[in-house]
């Protein structure tokens, strides 16, 4: 082994402007202070409490975790230490802000500020959840905040990943010194330290410092909190900068001149500015020109976001159409190739939900894009794409022929969706049968039907892995685009019979012509 000395200078030389594609973040987590909440440490104070209640104690650098005291750093042992259970678990300390019934000092914040080095965009990241009690209001989140900035970029949080309840806990449990004696048994605290080191708990925001030398205040916010076991964990911070240059992809762009002008180099990384208007928890298609690693993904779209690629016709059942999921685990591995096409659900809102971002070209013109939008740190745009692309067609036994994937990298203001398409609908995330040829923003899918044939399609459904996501009402549920069904009325068809009590129940109806309220739908 060899070893190297690296000096603060040598930090502070990482931190440079531009990085190449494959470059990591320089790694600025040196300028937190106790940023893992490690045992005992003196550095503790340099996170400042607000709106809880703790048992501090100085001389130890450790806290009492008994009621009614909402604030605790540690692992469930603090008295009479070192002892067999220190000794045994000592690594485990995390930070918390419990309920214990104590609902005054139940909601605020824990917070560090930093004096970064350079202005540009920085990774805040940190492992953590919060677990809401039955019945609980809990909302936990991870901010980030320049000191006197208004900027959306600059002023950002999102919420933690909820707990997945691996374990169960009691308000006992959480206020329970544990010693020697007990040191077969793992406190909530341990429990909850050993899932963070599994990685599934991750959670990441992206924040533009705008100024050499900005003060930038990073931590976690708990409110809501209504019921004694409620619980926020959270433990490693890190902070990670990611250079002063960014690109843009905007979904209302209708050429891609404005991706031409941004002047970008294929070898260099840049953080993206994703203006895609997406609905949290919802399905939606999803294509981009540059590529993304899991770990990029999962910042943008949360720990827990779902992505899916088109497969093919399902074998079991001809009808259905089967896309499969993408594994997440490996957050090193590229999950999103450029131009090709997904579907995904994202479980978090837009990184920056508040202003607008202005984007200089090379012709001195700009393009502006209002929040919400998502931010990815080191993203590569390799080449230009073309604005409208197709995967290879799919064939099928049924009577919707060949099926094809296709995308479009701009705002399609003609009817670039031929009729009898499917595609994922903005609101509700439901799949559409498309009655007539639509338009289309960019950055979006849709499945064309009988690409080698003249014949109408016939409906199809849809799986992911072969299983239907829920009921007719989801992902594989089937709605008419292009005409104006009325919400409520009895149905009949053209021979005055009626079919039906009301129009909500067409979607079981045959293809056909029916007549609801004086006005006549068709369901193809």
């Amino acid at each position: 082994a060899q070893w190297k000395f690296i000096t603060l200078q040598d930090l502070k030389d990482a931190f440079k402007a531009q990085f190449a594609s494959s470059e990591a973040p320089a790694d600025a987590t040196f300028l937190l202070t106790d940023p893992d909440f490690m045992r005992s440490h003196k550095g503790i104070g340099k996170w400042v409490v607000s709106g809880l209640q703790q048992d501090y104690l100085s001389a130890k650098y450790a806290f009492n975790q008994g009621q009614p005291y909402t604030y605790y750093v540690g692992m469930g042992q603090m008295n009479a230490w070192p002892d067999k259970y220190t000794r045994e678990y000592g690594s485990y300390w995390i930070a918390s802000i419990r309920n214990l019934g104590n609902n005054a000092y139940a909601n605020g914040s824990v917070t560090q500020k930093v004096n970064v080095l350079k202005k540009g965009w920085y990774r805040v990241s940190c492992d953590g959840f919060y677990s809401p009690g039955a019945g609980s209001n809990l909302k936990a989140s991870i901010f980030a905040n320049v000191t006197g900035s208004s900027d959306g970029r600059s002023v950002v949080s999102n919420d933690l990943n909820v707990f997945g309840k691996e374990f169960n806990y009691t308000k006992e449990e959480l206020t329970k010194t544990y010693k020697a004696v007990d040191v077969g048994t793992e406190s909530p605290y341990i429990k909850a330290a050993k899932r963070f080191e599994t990685g599934i708990y991750n959670n990441a925001i992206l924040v533009y410092v705008p100024a050499d030398g900005d003060e930038l205040n990073i931590g976690i916010k708990v409110s809501g909190s209504d019921k004694e076991l409620d619980w926020t964990a959270f433990d490693n911070f890190q902070l990670k900068y990611c250079g002063d240059n960014d690109m843009l992809l905007d979904e209302d762009q209708t050429s891609l001149d404005y991706l031409t002008k941004q002047a970008l180099v294929p070898t260099n990384a840049y953080t993206l500015i994703l203006k895609r208007t997406i609905k949290t928890g919802l399905w939606s298609s999803i294509t981009l020109p540059v590529s993304l690693t899991a770990a990029q993904f999962k910042t943008a779209f949360g720990e827990q976001a779902k992505l899916a690629r088109l497969k093919g016709q399902d074998t079991a059942i001809p009808s259905r159409i089967d896309f499969e999921k993408v594994d997440l685990s490996n957050n090193d591995a590229t999950v999103i190739e450029p131009c090709k096409l997904y579907i995904m659900q994202t479980t978090r809102n837009a990184n920056v939900e508040a202003g607008s971002y202005s984007k200089r070209l090379n012709d001195g013109s700009q393009v502006t894009v209002q929040a919400p939008y998502y931010t990815i740190n080191n993203v590569v745009l390799p080449t230009v794409p073309s604005p409208i692309f197709r995967e290879n067609a799919h064939q099928t036994t049924t009577v919707s022929g060949d099926i094809q994937f296709c995308g479009t990298q701009i705002n399609q203001t003609t009817t670039i969706i031929p009729a009898h398409s499917y595609v994922l609908g903005a609101k509700d995330g439901k799949w559409y049968h498309t009655a007539n040829a639509l338009p289309v923003k960019g950055f979006r899918c849709w499945i064309a039907t009988n690409v080698n044939a003249a014949s109408p399609a016939k409906p199809l459904t849809f799986t992911i892995d072969g299983e239907l996501q829920g009921s007719t009402t989801a992902i594989e549920g089937l709605h008419i685009e292009g005409t104006e069904a009325p919400a409520h009325g009895a149905v009949y068809n053209l021979q005055g019979q009626k079919v039906a009590d009301d129009a909500s129940q067409m979607g079981i109806l045959p293809r056909g012509i029916y007549v609801v309220n004086h006005k006549k739908i068709m369901i193809k």
